[in-house]
């Protein structure tokens, strides 16, 4: 490998970096290159000295991250900042989750408080109503309760499936970090 591919490949391994910290890091190997060149080395031997392009950027790199808390890959606060997002989307999974559970409670109670209250209302005016309206009213009161209880059951069924669904969705973060 000569100087100038050898200078190449630092380039793009570096590329992170900002166009500057490239350049005084370029600057610096053209240095040690024209030092050791003077020594009388080859390229071939200076290179072999120096070591692989890869490396030489991912120590460059790695002391980048450490002096401005840079995420690279193999970074302390690499693993803390996805610890953090971890966390950040479980609790934005189970406030969603809670979320849903509080507004479906609230639909069912509805329903079966709007049956009971009929009941109630059946019982204390049954003498002004019409014959046809109590059927009315009682049909009404059916209706509610029986969509209430066909709701419950169907609610159950869908948090089994959302607590599954939870489960495969914590696995997927749980290999994704």
């Amino acid at each position: 490998m000569i100087r100038s591919n050898f200078l190449r490949d630092l380039r793009n391994e570096l590329a992170p970096l900002s166009f500057e910290e490239q350049e005084q890091i370029i600057d610096e190997y053209l240095s040690i290159f024209e030092i050791k060149k003077d020594e009388g080395l080859s390229d071939d031997e200076i290179i072999e000295e120096l070591g692989s392009p890869q490396e030489i950027a991912q120590e460059f790199l790695k002391e980048f991250a450490m002096d401005n808390e840079y995420q690279y890959p193999g970074n302390e606060s690499t693993s803390n900042r996805n610890i953090v997002l971890f966390g950040v989307v479980l609790t934005f999974d189970i406030l969603i989750g809670v979320w849903l559970l509080f507004v479906f409670i609230a639909f069912l109670l509805v329903l079966i408080l709007t049956g009971i209250a009929l009941i109630i209302i059946s019982l204390i005016l049954p003498f002004t109503l019409a014959i046809k309206s109590i059927l009315a009213t009682l049909a009404s009161i059916f209706v509610c309760i029986g969509l209430g209880l066909l709701l419950i059951a169907l609610g159950l069924k869908l948090a089994q499936l959302g607590l599954n669904l939870f489960k495969k969705h914590i696995e997927w973060l749980r290999r994704l970090l």
